[in-house]
């Protein structure tokens, strides 16, 4: 519907051509189109990005009554929203990297208002309550800004959004789970912020979400078990990165998700433990990212050829991750990069994955972690046997201690001088494979062990002898 305009603007230019010649018509200026008949009414966009621009936009930009797209990212002028509301046609707003450092009555803007673009443009604070007032939206990107405090509860009143982008801010706190209302929700991207806490389980209602982005690269991280998203079956990609996630990957992990689809999961740097369970088997094109976990087995997933892009075909099961004992810069095989041994296997790659030879985990989350804070807890250095503890040998060689494989099965270090000091369950039976612990003469044995945190794992626990004298 737009009529053509008079010759043709050159490629390289530094203000919107046919704006300042004389007697040309409204609805031929460059960035201008629009509906009617009449060359100088009905406008409906005024796109001008990356044109240049200073200054700030009258207020009169939205007295335009067919006004439905206006974009002016990428120059650096401000904006006023006091006159939002005359806009009534507004369906698109883009001020992307411009000088807006308000949203003072953003909350005006009329129901037909659906995609909001404030990227880049150094808004601080908390994110302004107007925004949840401004229920129509669809879109909404609020990108590189730096919004503090925690995303309000408030966010479920946006119930029309398909697209919620607000990454590399300094959001914090917990995910609200009002989150969940969100049912129309299709691309959630809130990476780069110090978010922390749990999953909430509402995520499980987002039944329209395809991409899910929380990956983090900060001191505070999302934590806790893995969700299951056993209702969301269009979720083909999950950025779960650099977090701090612990426990296993659930049974019923995506179970909804179509065998054929192309699924892309991203867990690298979490804490998460166990194996690959059979379930995801029944993916045919799965990419999972489990690089620096503490994944213990990968074996029945080898025969996925069609795994990580195909590289299982080629490379069998160091297409997923590296055996314990080596290590690759990606934590696994790619092209013609293999996994390198280790100097020290062991110890320097304890899990499946590593991705150098010095495994991030070493605190409570690796198996010699958890024999150093043991002989810390317990008064180690005045024990009576202390050969090669809390040295560089393999944990495997520490005095009393009895492996299967690189995994701790015994500890036998009776009357060996160990004096407890706090309760150390925690760390007991964070070993997986234990199933002889021998601790006789250990004083005061009530300060190490919790009764029920005993009675949670003496099923496992084939031997285990508390009695001291």
């Amino acid at each position: 519907n737009s009529p053509p305009r008079l010759g043709r603007c050159p490629t390289l230019h530094y203000f919107p051509c046919n704006w300042t010649e004389v007697g040309i018509p409204i609805c031929y200026r460059e960035g201008v189109i629009c509906s009617s008949g009449d060359v100088n009414t009905g406008i409906k966009v005024i796109d001008l990005h990356d044109n240049n621009l200073n200054g700030k936009i009258p207020e009169t930009i939205f007295n335009l009554p067919d006004i439905k797209h206006l974009s002016f990212n990428d120059n650096q002028v401000d904006v006023s929203f006091d006159n939002i509301g005359e806009a009534k046609k507004l369906v698109v707003l883009k001020l992307s990297n411009t000088n807006l450092r308000s949203l003072n009555g953003i909350n005006g803007a009329s129901k037909a208002l659906q995609e909001l673009h404030l990227e880049g443009n150094q808004l601080n604070g908390t994110i302004p309550r107007e925004i949840y007032d401004l229920s129509s939206l669809k879109r909404l990107y609020v990108n590189d800004n730096l919004f503090t405090g925690t995303l309000a509860s408030e966010i479920g009143l946006l119930s029309a959004l398909q697209e919620l982008a607000a990454s590399s801010n300094m959001l914090t706190g917990q995910l609200p789970s009002e989150i969940g209302a969100l049912s129309n929700l299709a691309l959630l991207s809130l990476q780069l912020n110090s978010l922390s806490g749990n999953l909430p389980l509402t995520f499980n209602n987002l039944t329209a979400l395809t991409t899910l982005l929380l990956n983090e690269q900060v001191e505070r991280k999302l934590s806790g078990p893995l969700i299951s998203f056993t209702s969301n079956a269009l979720l083909n990609t999950i950025d779960l990165n650099g977090n701090d996630f612990s426990g296993t990957i659930p049974d019923d992990f995506l179970q909804k998700v179509p065998e054929d689809e192309q699924v892309r999961i991203y867990l690298q740097g979490n804490r998460i433990g166990g194996t690959i369970p059979d379930s995801l088997n029944r993916l045919s094109n799965l990419f999972i990212d489990l690089a620096d976990n503490e994944i213990v087995n990968i074996t029945s997933s080898c025969m996925n050829n069609g795994w990580m892009d195909g590289n299982v075909a080629s490379y069998d099961c160091e297409a997923i991750l590296c055996e314990p004992g080596t290590f690759a810069a990606d934590g696994r095989q790619v092209s013609s990069t293999k996994c390198a041994k280790c100097p020290v296997p062991l110890t320097d790659a304890p899990f499946f994955g590593a991705t150098n030879c010095r495994s991030k985990h070493e605190g409570n989350g690796t198996e010699r972690g958890v024999l150093i804070n043991l002989y810390e807890s317990l008064n180690g250095t005045n024990w009576g046997d202390q050969t090669n503890w809390n040295s560089d040998e393999d944990h495997c060689t520490w005095f009393g201690i009895v492996c299967d494989g690189n995994h701790v099965s015994e500890i036998n270090l009776e009357f060996n001088g160990l004096v407890a000091t706090s309760d150390v369950s925690s760390l007991l039976f964070g070993l997986p494979k234990l199933v002889k612990l021998d601790l006789k003469g250990t004083f005061p044995i009530q300060a190490m062990v919790s009764d029920a945190k005993f009675h949670s794992h003496h099923d496992r626990m084939k031997e285990t002898r508390f009695r001291w004298i």
